[in-house]
């Protein structure tokens, strides 16, 4: 059996990911935002150049939240709406997991060798 006999064709009716993974885009972007200390500090700074924010100079991008996914966050917003919680008072969660993720990819590129490194 050769190669091109063995793939699968991608069906036309593939399934499309739930708005809900999708939708709050802007609000958790908005939440992770309100999370650190603006760029004129060095923290604020790091985190704002990380995520595209800011360029290596400090000025604003213009990067909005269709930089990222962001699905860890919108995980956590599909958890809430799921349980019938109102997603609004699950943003604060959906930012600090979104933060988490983004200091175990900043630890992974500082430290790639640690004995902690993620596989």
């Amino acid at each position: 059996m050769n190669r091109l006999t063995m793939t699968r064709a991608i069906p036309d009716s593939a399934p499309q990911v739930p708005a809900v993974l999708t939708r709050w885009r802007s609000a958790i972007d908005s939440a992770m935002r309100r999370a650190v200390p603006p760029p004129d500090n060095a923290i604020g700074r790091m985190a704002s150049y990380h995520m595209g924010w800011t360029d290596a100079g400090g000025h604003e991008t213009n990067a909005g939240p269709g930089n990222g996914k962001l699905f860890r966050g919108h995980l956590v917003i599909w958890a809430s709406d799921a349980l019938d919680g109102d997603p609004r008072r699950a943003l604060p969660v959906a930012a600090a997991v979104e933060w988490l993720h983004a200091f175990t990819l900043i630890h992974d590129d500082v430290f790639p060798d640690a004995a902690t490194s993620a596989p």
